[in-house]
Parts: C-alpha cells; sequence; structure tokens
C-alpha cells in the first residue's frame, strides 16, 4: 500500500484528446489533496511546474516554479489540501516525436528525510489552440 494518495485538479484549461491543454505564456492553477495512508515523518509537501524531456538522447528538465503548501508531520486520515498557480512561459510547447518529447506537468512531493520522496505528477499539454 502507498503512504500517501495523491489527487490534483487542474483548472482553467481546454480538455482535448483526455488532457488539458493551456496556451503559452496563460495561467495554470489548481488544487492538491494529499491523504497519509499512514503517519509521515514529513519536512513539507509542495508543488512545482516543470517540464522535461522524454526520449533519445540527453534528456533535460526545467522546473518553472514550486509552491509549497504544507510544512510538517502528516497523520494517517487527516487530508492537507492546498491550491496552486503558476505563470507558464512562452516555450518550450509540449512535443511529442519520433526522437524526443517534451512532457509539461504538474509534480506533487512530500519531502520524507532519508527515504524517496513520495510523488505524483499529471501531464498537460502546452501549445497555441487548434488541434495538431
Amino acid at each position: 500500500m502507498d503512504q500517501i494518495t495523491f489527487n490534483v485538479t487542474l483548472q482553467e484549461g481546454i480538455a482535448e484528446a483526455g488532457f488539458m491543454r493551456y496556451e503559452p505564456s496563460s495561467p495554470i492553477s489548481g488544487l492538491v489533496q494529499i491523504v497519509p495512508n499512514q503517519d509521515v515523518n514529513a519536512r513539507k509537501a509542495a508543488v512545482r511546474l516543470r517540464w522535461r524531456t522524454e526520449g533519445r538522447g540527453d534528456m533535460d528538465s526545467e522546473s518553472i516554479g514550486e509552491t509549497e503548501i504544507w510544512q510538517g508531520n502528516l497523520v494517517k486520515g487527516r487530508p492537507v489540501q492546498g491550491q496552486f498557480s503558476f505563470q507558464l512561459p512562452q516555450q518550450p510547447w509540449s512535443y511529442s516525436g519520433h526522437y524526443i518529447t517534451i512532457v509539461w506537468e504538474i509534480f506533487v512531493y512530500v519531502d520524507v528525510p532519508l527515504t524517496g520522496d513520495p510523488k505524483f505528477a499529471v501531464p498537460f499539454v502546452v501549445r497555441p489552440g487548434g488541434k495538431r
């Protein structure tokens, strides 16, 4: 059993093909709920806006911003909720090609000392309107 259950709701985007789509330079916001399934000795919980590459060659990534939504331990059965809001940059746009893919995501993590941090990511698309 996972020690934490994550729920992320993205707002303000346009639903397309199972993902939310956002215009470059537009705001992205949402809600995060973290439900501990056991007591967790944590430092903080935070949300990051980031992009990363997948595919052949060198991997690249960049965090655009981070918002802390909780400090301290998590208690079993006591959900923690927080809001986030970021401004998307003009580029890079989401891209899916033969050799490389650029993935945008809201990345949520709980900083737990001396262990692997529980984490969860929700991908979304950054590109101008219209289907491509």
